[in-house]
């Protein structure tokens, strides 16, 4: 399954999630949860980045970020192939340890921030890995609760996330996904039908390409046309994905509405399954 377009900006805070591969455990012992923080910490020496919240689960792990000037990709990366390392060498095991790449989703408003990081906190309670009144050790639950020191928590809610600020205009970007697996947030599981009205999905088409070209600052007979300025196939092609992927366009209507056969459009959003087989 082709993922979308991943939201990496600086300055803002992100949920971060990665799980293990086919359901598999990540960590297979209190020692494993030991290792992976020693990773993460080192991690924090060599990037520039923040941790405000995280918790180690068994088959997947939660952090809550501010991401600074090295992008999101560069960090987890570094901190899964170390981890998958130190994991497959201890317990002699061969093939992928994670499931795909790690997830991600843009934190846009204080009052969402507070309820996934009051649910990163609850995950270990749910899951009955600790008995009720008790606090989770791998989790910045204690930080929070009883002012423990905790060498990952590198820049705490209460002093420093209500100064960020929201901008909206990360709704209108094509390329924003949405949380729409993330607790049920229906502003942010709606937000795509807050700008697109789905009762004509030949207006519907209409109104997502404008806003795609707009984006890009093209006008549709340019987009259209038969050039073959370098730029102008790029952009052609990461359209084309857009509108296939993230708002579920066919081919053949996507070909219709710009002049292109099915068939090259299909070869076109093919061609990104196969390139993104090969990422982490």
């Amino acid at each position: 399954m082709v993922r979308g377009p991943r939201i990496d900006l600086p300055n803002y805070v992100y949920h971060v999630y990665a799980r293990g591969q086919r359901g598999q455990p990540l960590f297979f012992s209190y020692h494993d949860m030991d290792v992976f923080e020693d990773i993460v910490y080192r991690a924090l020496q060599k990037f520039d980045f923040d941790i405000l919240t995280y918790s180690l689960m068994k088959t997947h792990y939660h952090f809550g970020m501010f991401r600074k000037m090295i992008g999101l990709s560069r960090i987890f990366h570094w901190i899964n192939t170390m981890y998958a390392m130190y994991l497959n060498k201890t317990y002699r095991l061969i093939g992928h340890v994670f499931q795909n790449r790690f997830n991600s989703r843009i934190v846009l408003n204080e009052r969402y921030y507070y309820i996934f990081a009051e649910y990163i906190h609850k995950n270990a309670h749910k899951a009955g890995y600790v008995k009720e009144g008790q606090i989770y050790k791998y989790s910045s639950e204690g930080f929070y609760l009883n002012n423990e020191p905790n060498r990952l928590v590198t820049m705490p809610i209460a002093n420093n996330y209500p100064d960020l600020k929201i901008d909206k205009s990360i709704f209108e970007s094509p390329f924003y996904i949405g949380l729409d697996e993330d607790f049920n947030n229906k502003n942010l599981i709606n937000i795509k039908n807050m700008f697109f009205k789905k009762d004509n999905k030949n207006k519907l088409f209409k109104e997502v390409l404008k806003i795609i070209l707009d984006h890009y600052n093209i006008n549709y007979n340019y987009f259209v046309s038969k050039s073959k300025n370098k730029k102008l196939v790029s952009i052609r092609r990461n359209i084309i994905n857009c509108l296939y992927y993230k708002y579920g366009f066919s081919t053949i209507k996507i070909g219709k509405e710009i002049g292109m056969s099915y068939q090259n459009v299909a070869k076109i959003v093919n061609k990104l399954v196969e390139k993104s087989e090969g990422r982490p």
